[in-house]
């Protein structure tokens, strides 16, 4: 089912790597730099400390790096451990 609601909306296949190259990350891989739980990375998204967007419902969050390395995110998450 995913393989043709793909194919009929022109959405190629996530390549591997691909999500670095843009300079996003996971939820997992931002509360691992961050040193906190998946949990309190999520609620630092939540409370607007750390900008995140995701495209729909069910979809993954996008996370830019460059956003987990600002030091106002750092804090907060030094604050929250």
């Amino acid at each position: 089912m995913s393989a043709i609601f793909r194919k009929s909306n022109g959405i190629t296949v996530y390549q591997e790597g691909e999500r670095r190259e843009r300079g996003e990350i996971t939820l997992d891989e931002a509360a691992e730099i961050l040193n906190v739980s998946r949990a309190t990375a999520y609620r630092l998204i939540t409370s607007g400390v750390l900008p995140a967007q995701q495209l729909c419902s069910g979809a993954p969050l996008i996370i830019r790096l460059d956003d987990v390395q600002e030091d106002n995110v750092r804090n907060e998450a030094d604050a929250r451990r």
